[in-house]
């Protein structure tokens, strides 16, 4: 407690009377602070200062030293705004020169390690936004380290003109930790009351997930509620600890309960749950539609969330299932609010 006191009246210091200094070292504040909750006004001061002037950031050295995390982070924010290649270009320096910090060398035999620093960042990039040549000569070359089923979408997107194919990759990538790209797909296929394996078209409504709330900010119900939009269609992640499995439940309305309201019931249509086996899994996932329309949501002031009666529920760090705690203790939790709209209208 007494830490967390002296970090705050520092960021206090630092924004009130050190401002010059801050715009000089922003790179080494972020990488000292990025996992400091009491100093997060201190890290959107730094995240403006550079989404003030992106094109010279993005080229400067203090790019190639800004640590994993705030560079995620970094991305994730809806003002910051680069063109695609130049953001596949700059990740490919960041992570060669992460590679060197750890004396690791890249080469074509050792391309793994380059893989697995940039996994997480995939998901960022809009390829077909790319130009072919652009794509030949600056990604093709680092392929190895893009998702066999996300390099080959954009080959058919390149290849494929009649009728050229609209499948995820129109589609802005979530922005997970949890899952990747192509179980976003299923989930979308999901809600739309498809087949979970069918290739979306041009005519099939498009959707943006919006990130409003992760856990790794703090677990607990009062933090999933304060982050909560109500009235939106919400889809919630979860991923559980000493395990691979991936649990969440998607909800066409609110699933919270509020001050107002401590006990809320909810009848919406289109509600479920669903299970991976990993991030990877398409022949084991399970998904379970609620056949009581009155009893799709319910949510008290004891819990976080509350999918179909209990069938999938948070409480504080604890995940439960058809109203059983099974050992399963929330690793990472993520809630998004999900926006659709027709090809011709979604704005990207």
């Amino acid at each position: 407690m007494l830490f967390e006191e002296l970090f705050e009246h520092l960021q206090d210091y630092l924004i009130n009377k050190r401002e010059a200094w801050i715009k000089n070292n922003y790179v080494l504040v972020l990488n000292s602070i990025y996992n400091l909750v009491s100093c997060k006004e201190l890290q959107w001061v730094c995240f403006d200062i550079i989404c003030a002037n992106v094109g010279n950031f993005i080229i400067s050295k203090n790019f190639l030293s800004l640590n994993k995390d705030s560079l995620y982070r970094l991305f994730e924010l809806e003002n910051f705004h680069i063109q695609e290649i130049v953001a596949w270009d700059s990740l490919i320096e960041w992570g060669i020169k992460q590679m060197s910090k750890n004396n690791h060398e890249y080469n074509n035999k050792n391309y793994e390690s380059l893989k697995n620093m940039l996994e997480d960042f995939i998901p960022f990039i809009k390829f077909t936004k790319i130009t072919s040549e652009d794509f030949y000569h600056k990604v093709r070359p680092y392929k190895y380290v893009i998702p066999n089923d996300i390099y080959e979408e954009v080959i058919a997107y390149y290849f494929i003109e009649q009728p050229k194919l609209y499948s995820n990759i129109t589609v802005p990538r979530i922005k997970s930790k949890i899952i990747k790209p192509k179980l976003a797909n299923i989930i979308v296929n999901w809600i739309d009351e498809k087949d979970a394996e069918t290739l979306r078209t041009k005519k099939d409504l498009l959707y943006k997930f919006n990130l409003i709330y992760r856990g790794s900010h703090g677990i607990d119900n009062e933090s999933f509620k304060n982050e909560w939009n109500d009235n939106k269609k919400t889809l919630v992640l979860i991923k559980v600890k000493q395990s691979k499995k991936i649990f969440g439940g998607y909800s066409s309305n609110r699933c919270t309960s509020t001050e107002n309201s401590p006990m809320f019931y909810g009848n919406y249509y289109g509600n479920f749950i669903f299970s991976f086996e990993n991030n990877e899994d398409t022949r084991y996932m399970k998904i379970s539609r609620n056949l009581n329309s009155s009893k799709t949501i319910y949510d008290g002031d004891i819990t976080g969330f509350n999918f179909c009666w209990d069938a999938l529920f948070g409480q504080e760090q604890d995940l439960c299932t058809n109203n059983f705690y099974l050992g399963n203790v929330i690793e990472e939790i993520e809630t998004f609010t999900i926006i659709s709209a027709s090809l011709e209208r979604l704005i990207f």
